[in-house]
């Protein structure tokens, strides 16, 4: 987690740690997973267990750490920015990706040889 903001939460993956993990080491992935998450939340037999949820995503280049402390990371930059704005288009339960991650995820469809409409994109 990079940063609590009142009620939400920001994550920022670099690369090269995605493509480290063990799994949902891919863009594709880590939307199924996300995903997944989201339906959980919605879906579970005890609706009062999770708050509501509503997610945002963004493939950013334009990110700087702003923090000089080791292990105390604060990112900024006009990406940051636009990630936040794609929350104010986003809904309960509902995940908006920006063209930028769409074309990510299409990428590693490819890579997979699935087709466009795989998994939740469908």
């Amino acid at each position: 987690m990079v940063k609590g903001i009142g009620d939400e939460v920001m994550l920022f993956i670099p690369d090269r740690e995605l493509v480290i993990r063990p799994a949902n080491n891919n863009y594709f992935a880590l939307l199924e997973d996300i995903y997944a998450s989201l339906y959980i939340i919605r879906y579970h037999p005890n609706p009062d267990m999770f708050l509501n949820c509503k997610v945002s995503i963004h493939y950013c280049t334009e990110v700087y750490n702003i923090t000089f402390f080791e292990g105390a990371n604060d990112y900024y930059g006009s990406d940051i920015d636009l990630t936040a704005r794609l929350m104010t288009k986003s809904i309960e339960s509902r995940i908006v990706v920006s063209e930028r991650f769409y074309a990510k995820v299409l990428s590693d469809l490819a890579m997979l040889k699935l087709p466009e409409n795989s998994g939740c994109l469908e």
